[in-house]
């Protein structure tokens, strides 16, 4: 039968279960808005196309299937990068879908640098953070683009998908035909055989091991894996650790759970980290901020597994790994589990082992009652713990970067129920708001949504407080206002001797009336501004409990510190050196850290 193409691929995305687009409209994505409206995919206009590539991407992370973002040529495709990036080095799939010049005005091979309105040469730049991106020039092969592009988004290691479609192949006629499946494309390094091999040597030297740790990151989620990881855990009786967005797979106060570790981890965490004899890494690509810049260093005495089905991941020159296992998540932890089904583990020696980790938990802890004693201005960590308390089962985290996200990683104690997360790899500021509707649409308000934002972040992103509006979600915002940039100001007072640059009201970093623009700029009515402890503890379950868009402003001091965090400093020759992940500051003294 026929079909046009802008038609097919509609038909083709809801038949595989996609629901929701996120877009902004444009001319040359004119045949692709008339199709889509048509069909019972949610359509949301965001009101920057970076939002849109956020909202998708918070999406997949609430809903477990992949949006849809919907966009046209030249800007409106090149805003979507960094969003794209966020969702490529998270490992999150994204269906980008872009509109085109005809093919008749495409520049590709002309050595020109435009034909077309509006006309970029998209998908060589998208190319390096896209599993897959093609130009679509040939009607006829749009079945065979669109399952190719599917299936590598969902598959393997999952990740963004772009295909940029020209006016004139979307107008175009095309008969369907049965479309051909594309087989799954994640390999082994060895076969299946050897992999068997491979987990009984370790599971051998994990039964030697006296201080073994589950180091566990969010791809245990995106491998649909967290009951066999619970299964494991309850075999094992061993201390675990998380990366950021992994956070939310346990409870606090479960005594197995030590912490998120890292350079702005908690300092259990990253004694248990530096002290284990026998790592297990799951579903973590072991980044930079979780290992520190002392590469060489990092668990200097415990043999290293690391699983991940992407290869590269387990050569990268910062770590060393004893047993690389390039597999499945999933299958790696169901042949574990079998082998060491009946094996039996030195119950005395784990247990002294565990009960140590829980001392330090207890010990140092990243919140001090101090925080709660500060008469003018909030405390963000205080802020965390009062949050904390009033959180409900089934709440959604949603933060942004600086503070909000690290102060908020650190410090907010989060039940299995929750959710909390953020675009941790690429850490883009104005991840906040773009995300919290992401989320939002994809709990069909089935769940509170809570957004942490910072004063700095908000405003890459503002404008999306007008979709917050539009589509009447109810997202409960909290702002901290630390007047400018608090991670870069802290930076410059330690390396720097405080010399201000873009991180303070003086040296640039300067700020709206918040509470002012929330109201008359964009009708949030439910707006809060609080500014001591008192205020904070009367009015967080009223304000949580508000129906509709809620905009609180915590009113933070301005050069609080954010510790505790493994801190860089300066030789004598000027270079920036950084400590290992044990050695936090504010540092404990030699004494301390040599009985742990």
């Amino acid at each position: 039968m026929k079909s046009k193409v802008s038609d097919y691929i509609f038909k083709f995305l809801e038949d595989k279960g996609v629901d929701t687009a996120f877009s902004i409209s444009g001319g040359a994505a004119a045949h692709l808005l008339d199709s889509i409206s048509k069909t019972k995919i949610k359509l949301i206009f965001n009101k920057h196309e970076q939002a849109c590539a956020m909202a998708a991407d918070a999406y997949f992370r609430v809903a477990g299937k992949p949006a849809l973002v919907l966009i046209t040529n030249g800007p409106g495709s090149t805003n979507t990068i960094t969003g794209v990036l966020g969702a490529y080095q998270d490992s999150i799939p994204v269906i980008v879908v872009s509109g085109q010049v005809t093919t008749n005005n495409l520049m590709e091979g002309l050595g020109v640098r435009q034909i077309g309105v509006q006309e970029s040469d998209i998908i060589p730049m998208v190319s390096p953070i896209t599993k897959y991106a093609k130009c679509i020039t040939d009607a006829t092969t749009i079945q065979k683009e669109l399952e190719l592009a599917y299936q590598e988004a969902t598959t393997g290691r999952f990740g963004p998908v772009w295909l940029d479609v020209p006016l004139d192949i979307q107008s175009a006629q095309i008969e369907v035909e049965e479309s051909k499946r594309v087989s799954e494309f994640w390999s082994n390094v060895t076969d299946k055989d050897e992999h068997l091999d491979y987990i009984n040597l370790i599971a051998s030297d994990l039964k030697e091991s006296k201080r073994p740790l589950l180091v566990v990151g969010h791809g245990v989620r995106l491998a649909n894996s967290i009951k066999l990881l619970e299964e494991l855990q309850c075999r094992l009786q061993i201390p675990v650790v998380s990366t950021w967005n992994a956070k939310d797979m346990f409870d606090h106060d479960d005594p197995q759970y030590i912490g998120n570790f890292g350079i702005l981890g908690e300092r259990a965490a990253n004694f248990a980290i530096q002290k284990s004899d026998f790592l297990i890494i799951l579903g973590s690509r072991m980044s930079i901020p979780q290992v520190g810049y002392q590469f060489a260093k990092f668990s200097p005495n415990s043999v290293k597994v690391m699983v991940d089905v992407d290869s590269a991941e387990l050569k990268k020159p910062t770590l060393k790994i004893d047993y690389p296992v390039q597999m499945h998540l999933k299958e790696f932890l169901e042949k574990l589990l079998v082998v060491i089904k009946d094996a039996a583990f030195d119950s005395d020696v784990r247990r002294g082992w565990q009960e140590r980790t829980l001392v330090w938990k207890k010990k140092y802890p990243v919140y001090q009652k101090e925080y709660g004693d500060i008469v003018e201005r909030i405390n963000s960590f205080h802020f965390m713990e009062v949050l904390s308390k009033s959180l409900r089962s089934g709440d959604i985290v949603v933060t942004d970067m600086g503070t909000s996200f690290t102060c908020t990683m650190q410090s907010l104690k989060v039940r299995k129920d929750n959710r909390l997360f953020t675009s941790s790899g690429c850490a883009s500021m104005g991840f906040g708001l773009p995300g919290a509707i992401g989320a939002a649409v994809a709990s069909k308000g089935k769940n509170r949504i809570i957004c942490i934002c910072g004063d700095g972040g908000i405003q890459m992103n503002i404008q999306e407080l007008q979709t917050i509006r539009q589509y009447d979600l109810p997202i409960k915002i909290f702002l901290l206002n630390n007047n400018g940039l608090l991670a870069i100001s802290l930076m410059q007072d330690n390396l720097f001797n405080s010399n201000y640059v873009g991180s303070t009201p003086e040296s640039g970093a300067c700020n709206p009336n918040f509470h002012e623009l929330a109201i008359s700029g964009y009708g949030i009515q439910q707006t809060w501004q609080l500014s001591n402890n008192s205020q904070l503890e009367s009015n967080i379950d009223y304000i949580l409990e508000e129906s509709g868009t809620s905009f609180c402003e915590i009113l933070m001091a301005q050069h609080q510190l954010l510790i505790p965090r493994v801190q860089s400093s300066k030789d004598s020759k000027g270079n920036i050196i950084s400590a290992t992940l044990d050695n936090m500051f504010p540092y404990l003294s030699k004494e301390e850290m040599e009985s742990l």
